[in-house]
Parts: C-alpha cells; sequence; structure tokens
C-alpha cells in the first residue's frame, strides 16, 4: 500500500483570485491540484511499516526551541498491521498517527482523534504563551470509534485501513497566529459523517503536555519549522507573548478595580455603627494575624479574647477552646464534627464535586485544591468513576479524610501551616459559638473604610448568624487570609 503526502503552500503575498461560490458541497470535493489556490495543503492519515524505526533528524533546532536540553519520552506510532511501533520524537511527519499517554510532551502539532476522555481532554500549552491554565481539547469527528487503539493497545489490519481511508485533513498554511481562529477541514470520505472544521480546540501544539488524561490519539498535522511553536519564534515567542497577555490582563484588571471604586457607596458615619453595636471599635484598621491557614480561627480566637476583655460574656467559650488559636482550632474541629449540620453540608459539597462537576472546572477550584493531595485524588478518582458509570462512592472515607484534614498540619518551605478552613467552617462556628460574624472583602472596599472599618456600610458585611450582640469582623483580604477589627469597649 503506498501513502501519498502533498504539502501546497500558500503564495507570500497571500493574495487570492476572486472565486464564484460554488457551495459548500463542491468545497469539499475540489481535487488536491484544487487547494494550492487556497493557500492549503493535504494531509493523508498513513501507517508505519511493521518494525519500522525511521532515521531521526537533527534534534537540536527543535528542542532549543521548546527549551529542552534533551529529547522527551519517545512516542509510538500505529502501524498497518494494527500494532504500535517506536518513532523518535522529532521524527514524525504530517499524517502519522501517534498515540501519547499521561505527562507526554506532544513531538508535533497534532488534531486530536480518539481519547480516554473525550469530553474532557486536558493539555498544558504553556509553551505558546506561558499561560499555564490547562486547556480542554476537542476530538475530530472521524467517524470512527477509535477507542479501541487506545484502551486496548492494539488494533486489526482492517481497521487501520479503515481509519487511512477515512478522510483527509486540509490545513491552512501555517501561521504564528496564536489566535487562528481556523487550521482548515477534516474532509471524511463518506457521505454520511459531517466534515469538522478545524479550529484551536482541536490542535494541540508541540511542546504541550498531556495532563489528567491516560491516553490520546492523534493525527500529526505540523512539523520541524511548520509547528506553531517554531512559527512563533520559541522561546523568545513565548515570554514575548506572556508579556503581551499578562500586560492585557493588568489593565483590564485595573479598568475593572477604577469602575468597582466608582461604583461603590460612600462611607457611612463611624458613630452611627457603633451605636448600632453597642461597642467601641478600633479607628486604625484591622489587625493582622499569621498567615499560616489558621489565620480564620485565630482572628475568631482574638475576636473571642476581645469581647472577654470588654465583658461581652465569652470567657467560658474561651476558655474552653485552649490557650493559643491551636488548641482552639482542635476544640472547634471536635464542635464542627459533632454537628449533623455541618456534616451535611461537608456531604453535599463533596457529591456535588463527584457528580456534578467537570474535572477541568473542579480543577480549577481553588477551595478543591487547597485540600491535601490525598483527598483532591479520592475526589478526582470518585468524579471520574461517576462519569463511568459507577455509582458506589465511598463518602464515610472522604469525611474521615476531611475531619483529619482540619487539624493536621503540613510542611510549606520549612513551616506548619494547616489547610485554609471556607464558608461551611465560618456558618457552623458561629452558629455554635453564637456570635455574629461580619465578613468584609477586601475589593470590596475602598481606601477610607481599610483604614477606619467603622465606616463600611451595612451593603458591604456578609453577616452569619445575625441577632446575637457578640459580633466578631473579619476582612477577607484574599480567599484563604482573614483579619480582625477589634473592639476596644463598650458604649
Amino acid at each position: 500500500m503506498v501513502f501519498m503526502l502533498f504539502f501546497f503552500f500558500q503564495a507570500e503575498d497571500g493574495i487570492r483570485d476572486a472565486q464564484e461560490s460554488r457551495g459548500l458541497g463542491d468545497v469539499y470535493k475540489r481535487q488536491p491540484d484544487d487547494l494550492a489556490q487556497f493557500g492549503l495543503r493535504q494531509v493523508l492519515m498513513r501507517a508505519q511499516p511493521p518494525e519500522h524505526m525511521p532515521e531521526v533528524p537533527d534534534q537540536a533546532p527543535g528542542l532549543g526551541f521548546l527549551g529542552l536540553d534533551a529529547e522527551p519520552h519517545a512516542s509510538t506510532a500505529l502501524a498497518a498491521d494494527g500494532q504500535w511501533v517506536d518513532r523518535a520524537w522529532l521524527a514524525v511527519q504530517p499524517g502519522d498517527i501517534i498515540k501519547l499517554v499521561g505527562d507526554q510532551i506532544f513531538p508535533a502539532d497534532v488534531f486530536l482523534v480518539s481519547s480516554s476522555d473525550p469530553k474532557q481532554t486536558c493539555v498544558d500549552a504553556s509553551c505558546l504563551d506561558g499561560d499555564t491554565n490547562w486547556l480542554q481539547k476537542h476530538l475530530v469527528g472521524t467517524g470512527m470509534d477509535l477507542s479501541q487503539l487506545g484502551a486496548g493497545g492494539a488494533a486489526t489490519p482492517e481497521t487501520v485501513a479503515a481509519l487511512l481511508s477515512s478522510g483527509e485533513f486540509q490545513l491552512e498554511a501555517p501561521s504564528a497566529n496564536l489566535d487562528q481562529p481556523t487550521y482548515g477541514t477534516f474532509v471524511p470520505a463518506s457521505d454520511q459523517v459531517a466534515p469538522t472544521g478545524l479550529a484551536s480546540r482541536h490542535l494541540i501544539p508541540q511542546g504541550a503536555r498531556l495532563v489528567f488524561t491516560e491516553w490520546v490519539v492523534c493525527v500529526v498535522g505540523y512539523v520541524g519549522e511548520d509547528t506553531k511553536v517554531a512559527q512563533n519564534g520559541g522561546l523568545e515567542g513565548r515570554d514575548r507573548e506572556n508579556h503581551k497577555r499578562l500586560k492585557i490582563e493588568q489593565d483590564a484588571s485595573q479598568r475593572a478595580e477604577q469602575a468597582r471604586q466608582a461604583a461603590l457607596p460612600s462611607p457611612i458615619d463611624p458613630g452611627e455603627f457603633e451605636a448600632a453595636t453597642g461597642f467601641r471599635w478600633s479607628p486604625d484598621g484591622f489587625t493582622d494575624v499569621p498567615d499560616d491557614g489558621n489565620c480564620m480561627v485565630h482572628a475568631i480566637w482574638l475576636g473571642l479574647q476581645d469581647l472577654a476583655k470588654i465583658g461581652a460574656g465569652s470567657e467560658e467559650t474561651t476558655e474552653s477552646g485552649g490557650p493559643d488559636p491551636a488548641s482552639f482550632r482542635g476544640w472547634l474541629a471536635d464542635q464542627l464534627w459533632g454537628d449533623e449540620l455541618y456534616q451535611a453540608a461537608i456531604l453535599a459539597q463533596l457529591t456535588f464535586w463527584v457528580q456534578e462537576v467537570d474535572v477541568t472546572l473542579l480543577l480549577g477550584l481553588e477551595d478543591f485544591f487547597l485540600l491535601p493531595e490525598s483527598l483532591q485524588q479520592s475526589i478526582l478518582d470518585a468524579n471520574q468513576l461517576w462519569r463511568a458509570g459507577v455509582r458506589e462512592v465511598d463518602y464515610n472515607s472522604m469525611l474521615g479524610m476531611c475531619k483529619e484534614a482540619l487539624v493536621q498540619t503540613r510542611d510549606v518551605n520549612g513551616r506548619a501551616t494547616y489547610v485554609p478552613l471556607g464558608e461551611h467552617e465560618l456558618d457552623a462556628a458561629a452558629r455554635l459559638l453564637g456570635i455574629t460574624i461580619h465578613v468584609m472583602k477586601n475589593q470590596s472596599l475602598t481606601r477610607v473604610m481599610i483604614e477606619d472599618p467603622r465606616t463600611v456600610p451595612p451593603n458591604l458585611i456578609h453577616t452569619i448568624n445575625p441577632g446575637s450582640q457578640r459580633i466578631v469582623r473579619l476582612l477577607n483580604v484574599n480567599s484563604n487570609h482573614y483579619k480582625l477589627h477589634q473592639p476596644i469597649g463598650k458604649l
């Protein structure tokens, strides 16, 4: 069997002669000789002869573009007999059908045709612009179920032959444009399969890394100097695009901050606030506490100490909770896990993460990332099993791990830190301690309000367990750190 690979390049001036519209059907039936005038190149899928390893080209230029000192782990290419054969990392050619497994680096610009997780295939494409956020990629519709190529490891020669004849990729000329809207079309051989307009969601660039996906099968589209990384200038291009992206984000953030400040309500009179609470409060801003993951509990403990000093009746809770913030956290954890409402809230959170949230979204939740790695993995495993139809989830084990996480510390840069607590713990703590908690967010306040928290308007305060005369006021500096506004006496 002979497989031919044709390349067609767009003219340098990029100008095309005017063409009479002939309809989509006629476009998809163009012959290879007709493609050149449209700046397209034809790529046919091909298989390797069994036991075939091509001569390895000079790796240095390609590796240098990616900042790599050594060739990554080789990929495998599909052979005509349905087996996978070793393929040197930069020896792949357009049309090769290759397979990669988790954490491998892609050797070329490829188009995804099969995956262990078709709806949630994730890659790290920071090689292009330094953005470490994972990208979700989509399959090109070939009209074939190719899962056996990845999961089973091999296919019959008949399946390979059917795949090779399933269609062709008509690709746009190489481009350095990272925002390139289209890359051409996959034109199926069967009239029963719709063509796929190839877009950035289908293309995985050379140098990207496969993450949180067991395996993928891809068709090589661009290699060598035609890859997106090479066209963009390699490491210099990545740094340039990263600088550009960060500048755009910074400008957008500044505009948003200016608009937010302009829309904020005016500060209130401090005396009005103190009269409403019955206490005098510090006019000197918020008091900071150590940023060790226990700052929320530390601030509450300190607030209870202050209330006791001014005679607000919290001596019993303060003494039973322990003489320091660490002891108070242990005592509070016991109170929380003895409370049915709190346990129900945590179970509902775990159930939502396992049954409702896509992995890509779950991995982007800061509350999830702050959990111990063992608990994260347990939730991720249950999430994937649930999507595979396995409905038996050991929530009791997860709840036990959550309980341990409340009191365990972990070493971060030589310092013992706790897992930060969240909204569920705040709600339960306020109820169990019989206190009202005021939470103010740093980004919602003006400079005047931060300098004197007595001036914060009520509509900028999230009140938890309202009605108690004992009030603890917290500033949520960011999602993991809190400060305290301290009472200094009764009116």
